[in-house]
């Protein structure tokens, strides 16, 4: 019993609520005498002898379930509780209960009341939250996942369309491309045109070379025949005739010497034309070298000219020698004596006249061969245009404003090897390579995009924080004030003098640093809270609490026995005090002392009047003291 009398002043001291206590030495079991209830149909047992335990709690396990009969079911237990008046209680192995005096307590068994059911309904509450939590966190990384594929699906639609709109400019400009390309077709068939007058104008002056030697082969001919001529009348030249011969053969050599002039000079444009004609193939990267080579030709123009001149000036000199001929036939005819020596030069000049023919022979032959040669170049120029653009995408034009320098056909090959060495080390062309560049760059976009947008929130909300802890502050200090005034006034007021205070232990950070209290009551001088009673402990509590509502009154309040560890007359004062604070709360007290009780206004109380059976008795003091003109 006094081990019991110290738990229940310990509870009561410390606010742990209420507890029932079954001393050992005290506590006396009674067994239920009945030995015809063996015999019952359904019948199990007496409670009490269906638990084991050890041999000190027996009187305590009799007191408990002495008089409990346990049943199979409801129907056996409601025939054994009629059969014996309702006398004891009969429980069933479901749990249903039919109590003493008839009453009947049954339902789930889950919901019965008990701490240990309700601590497995709490375990099982836990376990649902923790289930839910992780669906919950499932849900959300769904959901994040979802809103990032959203976000990713978005940034794709963007590079989509601005890979579209970069295609539609690709096409303008590869339409510009192509109007270029055209312009540039005129201009080639143009430069073409153009080179073909001019080859064109090249033969018609190798022709009238052509048909100026002809002119000279027959005027070579007519003066053969004008020889024949001399010969017959060579008999009466003689000497003179000798002498003649002589300026004759000297002339035939200037003729000859201007005939092969006129053949060098058809050779000269020959090479010179396939000289162009090479210009021309190398002209994509031989810019510099064609201008060079453009004064070369006028150059040459100017020697044909020269050499044209000099053709003239030959055929005037051979008009002069015409007008001699004619004199020296004149003086042939005279001079028959020479006509033996005449017949001989005739013979030669029969013999060069056959030379020549040759030689005129072997220059067709060579033109016949230049012309294939120039034919040839022509064609492979055309093939290395084709082969600039195929490989290069490059015109003729394109490449001579490229201005590249080459240094020669042997240093130009080294150079292609060279960098066609390079790139097959540069190895496998990713051809996805700027695609992908394209949409990690979009993507490094998107990103950037992203944490920049993070990082103008992330400041913001800094900002709002300071701001909120800012205010928060002020509003803290302002109602610390409040309440801490508020509390010295409450104390005075329930100990009847004495003082009591709040203190801030840091004033620079007042949301984060603890709270002393410092309380006074009257006649004493402590230092430590700890040092009050047990009923000076909890009266403080209180005179806070009541400070608080004070500042910033509650509609209602539900207190549970806090008054239990004050003495008589600080319950009344608690009791007085919140009497006083009902106009603007609402205040329900659990309580079993009589001071408190005396002040409520309705009194609510469980009964129990039939055992097993409680009731509720409401008790309205206010009213009954208005009846009976009490205060």
């Amino acid at each position: 019993e006094q081990d019991a009398k110290r738990a229940i002043y310990y509870r009561r001291d410390n606010n742990l609520g209420r507890a029932t206590f079954m001393p050992i030495s005290s506590v006396e079991g009674r067994l239920l005498q009945d030995d015809d209830l063996e015999y019952e149909a359904g019948y199990i047992g007496i409670a009490s002898e269906l638990v084991t335990c050890a041999e000190k709690y027996y009187d305590i396990i009799d007191s408990l379930l002495g008089r409990t009969v346990v049943a199979d079911d409801m129907d056996s237990a409601i025939a054994i509780g009629r059969k014996y008046s309702y006398k004891f209680k009969v429980v069933t192995l479901d749990g249903q209960v039919v109590n003493p005096g008839g009453s009947m307590t049954g339902g789930s068994g889950i919901r019965n009341s008990g701490f240990l059911v309700r601590a497995n309904e709490i375990k099982q509450l836990a376990e649902e939250i923790e289930s839910d939590s992780k669906t919950l966190e499932a849900q959300q990384q769904t959901l994040k996942e979802a809103t990032e594929a959203k976000a990713a699906a978005q940034a794709d639609l963007d590079g989509s369309q601005g890979d579209l709109l970069r295609a539609r400019e690709e096409k303008v400009a590869a339409q510009g491309d192509l109007n270029l390309t055209e312009s540039r077709i005129e201009m080639e068939k143009s430069a073409l045109a153009a080179l073909e007058d001019e080859s064109m104008s090249s033969a018609d002056r190798i022709e009238g070379f052509r048909q100026a030697a002809a002119q000279a082969q027959e005027r070579i001919a007519k003066m053969t025949a004008e020889a024949d001529t001399v010969k017959r009348k060579a008999d009466a030249a003689g000497a003179k005739r000798r002498q003649i011969a002589e300026q004759i053969s000297a002339k035939a050599d200037e003729r000859v010497e201007i005939r092969l002039r006129s053949a060098e000079t058809g050779r000269d444009i020959d090479n010179q034309r396939a000289t162009v004609n090479t210009l021309r193939v190398n002209a994509g990267s031989h810019k510099t070298r064609v201008e060079a080579l453009k004064k070369e030709i006028a150059l040459t123009e100017a020697e044909n000219d020269r050499l044209r001149k000099e053709a003239e000036t030959s055929g005037e000199l051979l008009d002069s020698l015409n007008k001699k001929r004619e004199e020296a036939l004149t003086a042939v005819a005279e001079i028959n004596a020479e006509r033996e020596r005449l017949s001989a030069g005739s013979a030669d000049l029969r013999t060069r006249e056959r030379a020549l023919t040759e030689e005129r022979e072997q220059l067709s032959g060579e033109l016949i061969r230049l012309e294939e040669r120039k034919n040839n170049l022509e064609n492979a120029g055309a093939e290395t245009e084709q082969r600039l653009y195929d490989e290069y995408r490059l015109t003729r034009r394109e490449a001579e404003a490229l201005n590249i320098e080459l240094g020669g056909v042997t240093a130009a090959r080294k150079s292609l090897a060279e960098i066609k060495s390079a790139i097959k080390a540069l190895g496998t062309v990713n051809v996805g390579a700027i695609e992908e560049y394209k949409e990690v760059s979009e993507r490094y976009e998107f990103m950037r995009d992203q944490v920049e947008d993070v990082e103008k929130s992330r400041a913001e909300l800094r900002r709002i924080i300071t701001d909120l802890t800012e205010n928060m502050s002020v509003r803290f200090r302002e109602q610390f004030a409040r309440i801490n005034k508020a509390f010295g006034e409450t104390f005075v007021k329930l100990f009847g003098g004495g003082k009591a205070e709040l203190i801030l232990t840091d004033e620079q950070a007042i949301l984060e640093c603890p709270i002393d209290i410092k309380a006074q009551p009257p006649g004493k001088n402590v230092k430590n809270l700890s040092l009050l009673s047990g009923g000076e402990k909890g009266l403080t509590a209180i005179a806070l609490l009541f400070a608080m509502l004070s500042v910033t009154p509650a509609p209602f309040c539900l207190f549970d026995e806090v008054e239990a560890a004050l003495d008589d007359v600080n319950v009344n004062r608690y009791a007085r005090y919140i009497k006083g604070m009902t106009a603007d709360t609402q205040f329900i007290l659990i309580t079993h002392r009589r001071g408190t009780m005396e002040e409520a206004d309705i009194m609510y109380g469980i009964t129990m009047q039939e055992k097993g059976v409680s009731t509720l008795v409401k008790l309205e003091t206010a009213k009954m003291a208005e009846k009976l003109g009490l205060e």
